[in-house]
């Protein structure tokens, strides 16, 4: 990575620069309401404002960070974007095909649970947030206390249910295509604060990294 780059992914512009990009995305979300999925009925349109608010809670949590040196590198800034994005790619590229009521509306209420599970881990973190891993203070309050990786669990169930809306070729490629995004970010994550005494202590305490029981 060249001199001039690094430097610039290194400044507070590139977290507000991402801030920007995540209230875009919040906001292509909203406006697609209308007149899309409204005339779909009023779970649809939940659905939307769920998604909104947690790229919306993205957008307040980057906003004036700064990241560390020693976490830079192009190809996990990537990963890492991707995988936030898996859950758009899905529901905007993935077209719906003779997708039933019922299959819409199970997916709709996973959507709902998956973004619930997803806003409510990010606020779990607080000021321990950030786009790439660092060795910040260990969270063990609120999902935290369950699993190990709360919010990317919560992103896999919003994306099964988008995946079940929208049941074809594309949709799946892409659910395993943010599966792989979400497993490297994990194994990136637990290698850099598993040098912390305290996250040491947390993984002996919560087993599981993002489903109780399974993984």
């Amino acid at each position: 990575m060249n001199t001039k780059f690094f430097t610039k992914l290194n400044s507070k512009e590139f977290n507000e620069a991402l801030s920007i990009v995540f209230i875009a995305i919040a906001v292509m979300v909203l406006v697609k309401i209308v007149p899309n999925e409204i005339s779909s009925g009023t779970l649809p349109v939940i659905q939307n404002i769920f998604i909104f608010v947690f790229y919306s809670s993205l957008a307040v949590v980057y906003w004036r960070r700064k990241l560390s040196e020693e976490d830079v590198d192009l190809k996990r800034v990537v990963a890492c974007f991707i995988s936030y994005c898996i859950p758009l790619f899905i529901k905007y590229f993935a077209m719906v095909e003779n997708s039933l009521f019922s299959q819409f509306e199970v997916g709709s209420i996973l959507v709902i649970v998956g973004n619930t599970i997803a806003v409510l881990s990010i606020v779990s973190l607080g000021k321990s947030m950030g786009f790439l891993p660092a060795r910040r203070a260990t969270v063990i309050r609120g999902m935290y206390k369950i699993v190990r990786h709360p919010m990317y669990a919560g992103e896999i169930v919003m994306c099964v249910g988008l995946v079940i809306q929208r049941i074809n070729v594309t949709s799946i490629v892409l659910f395993f295509a943010g599966i792989i995004s979400l497993l490297f970010r994990i194994r990136w994550e637990e290698k850099v604060l598993s040098v912390l005494p305290s996250y040491q202590e947390y993984k002996a305490k919560v087993r599981y990294r993002l489903f109780p029981g399974l993984f």
